[in-house]
């Protein structure tokens, strides 16, 4: 175990304040809210110390859960993933997002680590980013130049690597209201209940007489970021559902991933995982 360096901590109260920082100290300074992916990575070195260390938990009107069937769900950035994981909305209308706070970590790790810290994290293998995918969600990002909203899809440029400019900070998580009759699924495979995911999968489709009208496919660990499955989306809308359609749709997405092999598992083994996930959710809209 390596000892953290020193650095300076500040505790801003107010938005502009940590904004004011941020432009003051840019790439020298690191942003923290629940602190459970960065303290690690500082401490085995896997990323280079900051001088200084901004915590964001100080600063108020960023925790917060809000639905309304015209402008969505929107979810403040230091919400902590037990807080979503507890909310009766999330339990409800997006039972898929829910499964997956439910699957991440350990129960402490869940009530300090933030939504907007795990997304910003850009893990390949983040349980809580493929069922955002699949709500077609935005980030609000603000710096004391303005604000900006991107999808949360392009938001990532490779492992650990985000759009974000140093002077930014994301602020809000924004999905569009989802129809009720659309059937959610999130799907973790992973060597035990806390670890992080060998793959995982959220769906979510709406079929109506055997037919598959909508469709959203997300997956996390097969590459180096998580994505959208939109070849075997576009190839899965509109068809009937039966044996040969889900056959070509397994090896569609297939070609789809690139996963690699590391301490978890082997591309054979994800890449094999992935048309069998597939496989399993759309029986399971066939036999509905």
């Amino acid at each position: 175990m390596y000892a953290l360096k020193k650095m300076e901590y500040l505790a801003p109260k107010t938005l502009n304040e940590a904004l004011l920082l941020l432009n003051c100290y840019g790439n020298k300074a690191k942003i923290i809210a629940g602190g459970t992916d960065l303290i690690p990575l500082l401490k085995r070195r896997a990323l280079p110390s900051p001088e200084y260390l901004i915590d964001l938990n100080s600063i108020q009107g960023f925790r917060f859960i809000e639905y309304d069937g015209k402008n969505g769900l929107k979810i403040g950035a230091l919400t902590s993933i037990r807080e979503l994981e507890k909310s009766q909305i999330v339990k409800e209308k997006f039972p898929s997002l829910h499964k997956a706070c439910r699957l991440i970590g350990h129960l402490p790790v869940r009530n300090i680590a933030t939504v907007g810290g795990n997304i910003c994290r850009a893990s390949p293998a983040s349980d809580l980013i493929p069922p955002f995918l699949t709500f077609d969600s935005k980030l609000k990002i603000v710096s004391s130049e303005g604000e900006r909203n991107i999808e949360l899809e392009n938001f990532f440029k490779g492992p650990g690597q985000t759009v974000l400019k140093p002077n930014e900070i994301v602020i809000e998580v924004d999905s569009p209201p989802i129809e009720s009759d659309l059937k959610m699924v999130f799907i973790k495979k992973s060597r035990t209940f806390s670890d992080l995911a060998k793959i995982n999968m959220a769906l979510l489709a709406a079929v109506k007489n055997n037919v598959l009208e909508y469709i959203r496919i997300a997956l996390g660990s097969v590459a180096p970021v998580p994505l959208r499955a939109r070849k075997t989306e576009e190839f899965l809308k509109g068809k009937i559902l039966n044996g040969n359609i889900v056959e070509e749709a397994l090896d569609l997405i297939a070609s789809e991933v690139h996963p690699i092999t590391d301490l978890r598992s082997t591309a054979e083994y994800r890449r094999h995982m992935c048309k069998i996930m597939l496989k399993r959710v759309l029986f399971e809209l066939m036999e509905e």
